[in-house]
């Protein structure tokens, strides 16, 4: 598949730069926004002109300007393609809620390898449901 693209949006620049950081390490191509409604900006901008499309978006659940539950909604309203979303919350019951809607949740504080290998598992169970609706 190559490089796993990972959107990340949290309101905290630095668990935003954090986890930027740490996955560019883990070799994902990373891009980051502030809050569900720039990351809507964002991907309406890729449907226009080709920009950064993401494998995977990491979600903070708790945000101001647009929260998560909010995003996740009008994301999944408007995206053209399923990307797996995974949610990112100090408080599981936050999450809990938007189960149906989140391909995952990740419950802070957390250890780097668990993300990574939650990362790579929601990609990959979405790229075999592609794969098996194209045979």
């Amino acid at each position: 598949m190559g490089t796993t693209r990972a959107l990340v949006i949290d309101d905290n620049e630095s668990s935003r730069s954090l986890l930027a950081t740490v996955l560019e390490h883990r070799g994902f191509e990373v891009q980051t926004a502030a809050n569900g409604a720039r990351t809507l900006d964002l991907l309406n901008q890729r449907n226009h002109d080709s920009a950064f499309s993401p494998d995977v978006i990491l979600l903070d659940m708790k945000m101001p300007v647009m929260d998560g539950p909010t995003f996740v909604e009008n994301y999944r309203r408007l995206a053209r393609t399923h990307v797996p979303v995974v949610g990112v919350t100090a408080s599981p019951r936050q999450a809990a809620p938007l189960a149906s809607k989140l391909d995952a949740v990740q419950v802070k504080p957390f250890r780097v390898e668990e993300l990574v290998a939650l990362l790579d598992g929601v990609v990959a169970r979405t790229v075999a449901t592609i794969d098996a609706a194209l045979i």
